[in-house]
């Protein structure tokens, strides 16, 4: 086999052990590329102020503990007025969204309406969400409101 065919191998650049206390379901780059904010399974969000040049952490992670099951997806918000560090955080449990700011390290919004896991998030224009659940539908959530704009999915049949 000649050099052209062998795979090079990554190269690890930055390693925590024990980031978080259970397994890591998502990850997340601020638009900034200033924070990394991890979901786990232990119920918490992790942001991590980091320098992606020189693969170091540059301050202490913040924690934030609102979610009462495992963290399937967040995003963090693009646009002029999110400041490039708010981030959208959902998965199991109760089924809400949470906004938090991370610069002051507050919660800002808990968005209810799914009756089932939250397993992906979207966002554009700084304000606007797209959320996919096991309950079969997609709810688009405006921040400006802040609530449900609008939902697609399963259609319900009364029974009279």
């Amino acid at each position: 086999s000649s050099a052209y065919n062998t795979p090079k191998q990554p190269v690890v650049r930055f390693k925590r052990n024990k980031h978080h206390k259970g397994s890591i379901y998502c990850v997340a780059w601020s638009p900034c590329g200033q924070l990394l904010a991890t979901g786990s399974n232990d119920k918490y969000v992790k942001v991590l102020p980091f320098n992606a040049e020189t693969c170091n952490a540059t301050g202490p992670d913040l924690e934030f503990s609102m979610h009462d099951g495992t963290i399937r997806d967040l995003a963090f918000m693009e646009g002029p007025e999110s400041g490039g560090a708010i981030l959208i955080s959902a998965g199991a449990g109760d089924c809400n969204i949470y906004t938090t700011d991370c610069q002051r390290g507050q919660g800002l919004h808990a968005l209810s309406g799914h009756t089932g896991h939250i397993l992906a998030l979207y966002t554009w224009s700084g304000w606007m969400i797209a959320s996919g659940s096991q309950d079969k539908t997609v709810r688009f959530w405006d921040l400006r409101v802040p609530s449900c704009v609008r939902v697609v999915g399963t259609t319900f049949h009364g029974t009279g």
